[in-house]
């Protein structure tokens, strides 16, 4: 080797180890609990919606205990008497009492009919129509009520929550000459 040859003292290049995947650059790190705040958020969403929707979920099960019991019992007018009840109670747990509590014959029919997921008239048009009279008098034998508990049902499992405005504006068309008394009160 000749020492007078700086470059010959030279080494050679020293490669760096690589990079290894662990532990991860800190933006990954706010990355990965940005993502674990968002999942515990829907979670927590999604267990508050299965808590509001439990009253649902019951008022569907004893209506379809209903139907079963009426299946074996033949005891129709029963049958129609609880549809009513589940019906009605179902309503004053998803609506204010004082409003809902008073509704009977046609505005009840209206009310229901404003408050289904499925806009249209099939509780004071429809098979609904039942509800007038069928729980106050004996349901004839050749009464189809299949019909009336498809349309409890789809009502009990997907009616619609109103905001309070938007349940006074319903009512309100129902029944003006009320909404207009309750005004000058």
């Amino acid at each position: 080797m000749n020492e007078q040859d700086p470059l010959a003292q030279l080494r050679d290049i020293h490669v760096p180890d690589p990079v290894g995947w662990w532990p991860p650059a800190p933006g990954w790190w706010i990355l990965a609990l940005l993502l674990l705040a968002g999942l515990a958020l829907a979670a927590g969403l999604l267990y508050l919606r299965h808590l509001r929707r439990g009253y649902r979920r019951a008022a569907c099960r004893e209506l379809d205990e209903a139907w079963a019991r009426m299946q074996t019992d033949a005891d129709r007018d029963r049958y129609v008497h609880d549809l009513s009840q589940i019906l009605r109670r179902t309503a004053l747990t998803a609506y204010p009492a004082p409003p809902v509590s008073g509704l009977h014959g046609p505005a009840w029919l209206q009310f229901l009919d404003g408050t289904s997921a499925k806009p249209g008239t099939e509780f004071s048009r429809g098979p609904g129509r039942d509800l007038l009279s069928l729980p106050y008098r004996p349901v004839p034998t050749t009464h189809e009520l299949r019909p009336l508990h498809d349309l409890t049902m789809s009502w009990l499992a997907e009616h619609r929550r109103l905001r309070p405005a938007q349940l006074r504006a319903l009512l309100a068309a129902q029944d003006p000459v009320r909404e207009g008394n309750r005004a000058a009160v």
